[in-house]
């Protein structure tokens, strides 16, 4: 059975990856570099950017790993963490 909440976090990491890597390409900042910066261990980043969520966390660590990212790059990191979904939030009309 499809879990609902897997595609709609592996869309949105897939996102957020995309976004993150050219933010740190833009500043012509190599993985390592944002690695020892952030302080995040730079296969995270690597699957992070790539949005493979199967070599990633569970969802409140990978929360963590963006916010960490986002700050380093000097975004609103917590911001852009809460775009992450862990949990389905039921449809209102």
């Amino acid at each position: 059975m499809v879990d609902p909440l897997a595609i709609l976090q592996q869309r949105r990491l897939e996102e957020i990856g995309l976004y993150l890597r050219h933010l740190r390409q833009e500043r012509c900042l190599s993985l390592r570099q944002m690695a020892q910066h952030a302080q995040i261990p730079l296969d995270y980043l690597k699957a992070l950017e790539a949005g493979d969520l199967s070599q990633l966390p569970a969802a409140a660590e990978l929360r963590a790993t963006i916010q960490r990212y986002g700050n380093a790059l000097g975004l609103w990191g917590q911001d852009l963490a809460l775009t992450f979904p862990t949990e389905l939030r039921p449809h209102r009309p």
